[in-house]
């Protein structure tokens, strides 16, 4: 008998909202992503493990940057 585990990156969406986009200076719609660490088992997600970070993907340009821009 044999197992297949493993750890996993999956990556949720938390928040939508507008802001002053750096990459294509417009204002624009965006979404936060929250990056988890998870433990597979057979492949399927079984617990999630830690944060691995989080950014701020851009509508308009698809841009990823650092959470820090919602700031400005």
């Amino acid at each position: 008998m044999f197992f297949i585990v493993g750890l996993d990156n999956r990556t949720q969406r938390k928040e939508r909202g507008r802001f002053h986009c750096p990459v294509c200076g417009g204002e624009q719609t965006y979404v936060r992503h929250v990056v988890q660490r998870a433990f597979t088992f057979f492949f399927i997600p079984v617990l999630n493990v830690g944060k691995e970070g989080e950014y701020i993907e851009c509508a308009g340009c698809k841009s990823r940057l650092s959470p820090s821009v919602l700031d400005r």
